[in-house]
C-alpha cells in the first residue's frame, strides 16, 4: 500500500462521514485494483476497517441511504468480498410480488399432495439450495411481517423453517438489506421487527445523498 493510500485509509478511519473524503479512497482504491472500490465509489461512508471486518465475519449489515442502484452495487462488493466467498447471490427478484410466493421461494415449504392420504410435498426454497449465500434485500422496512419473522431465524440462529414446517434447518446465510430509512425509528419501530431490526442496527452502513 503506497503512502498516499495509507493516508487517506488513515483520515476516513477517524472521518468516516466525510463524503468527499470516502468518494477520494473509493478513487484511491480503484486505481489500486481493491475489491472494496466499487462500495465507496458508490459512496459508502464507511471506516475502512469496519468493512474489513464486515467481509471476514460476516455479520449481518444495513444500508441506509442513497438510491436502489447504489445500495445493490455496495451489496454486490460485498458479495465479491466475503471470506470465505459467499458463492451464490440471492436477491428480492421482481417475480416474488405476493407475500406467499415469496415466502414459498425464500424459506421452501412442505404441504401434503392432493386429498387425505396423499404424500407430502416438499420444496427448499433459496436460502437452503446453496450454502453460503448472500441474501440481499432493499426496502426491508417493506417486508410482511410473517418474512421478517423467518429472517429473524436466519440472522439470529443460522437456522430456517419450511413454510408449513417446524423444523429448524441450518444454513449459511449472510443478509444485507437496504432501506431509505432508519430502522430505529418510532415509525420504523412500529412497523418492523424489533428483534430482527436490532440485529440490522448492529452494522449500519451509510451512504451519501444524492
Amino acid at each position: 500500500m503506497d503512502g498516499v493510500l495509507r493516508e487517506l485509509r488513515r483520515r476516513v478511519e477517524a472521518s468516516p462521514e466525510d463524503v468527499e473524503l470516502c468518494a477520494e479512497l473509493g478513487r484511491a482504491l480503484g486505481r489500486a485494483g481493491d475489491p472494496l472500490a466499487p462500495a465507496y465509489e458508490a459512496g459508502l461512508l464507511c471506516a475502512p476497517s469496519t468493512l474489513e471486518r464486515l467481509a471476514l465475519e460476516g455479520w449481518p449489515a444495513l444500508l441506509v441511504g442513497g438510491d436502489a442502484e447504489r445500495r445493490e452495487r455496495v451489496a454486490r462488493t460485498l458479495h465479491g468480498a466475503w471470506q470465505p466467498p459467499a458463492r451464490r447471490w440471492i436477491s428480492h427478484l421482481p417475480g416474488w410480488a405476493s407475500e406467499n410466493a415469496f415466502e414459498n421461494e425464500l424459506f421452501g415449504y412442505e404441504r401434503v399432495a392432493g386429498f387425505i392420504g396423499g404424500g407430502l410435498r416438499i420444496r427448499p426454497g433459496a436460502l437452503e439450495q446453496d450454502p453460503r449465500s448472500l441474501l440481499f434485500l432493499d426496502d426491508v422496512e417493506q417486508l410482511p411481517r410473517s418474512i421478517q419473522r423467518g429472517l429473524r431465524g436466519v440472522v439470529a440462529r443460522r437456522t430456517l423453517r419450511r413454510v408449513g414446517s417446524e423444523v429448524e434447518i441450518p444454513v449459511d446465510v449472510r443478509l444485507v438489506a437496504g432501506s431509505t430509512r432508519d430502522l430505529a425509528s418510532p415509525l420504523a419501530r412500529q412497523l418492523f421487527d424489533p428483534e430482527l431490526g436490532a440485529l440490522l442496527q448492529a452494522c449500519v452502513l451509510p451512504l451519501a445523498p444524492g
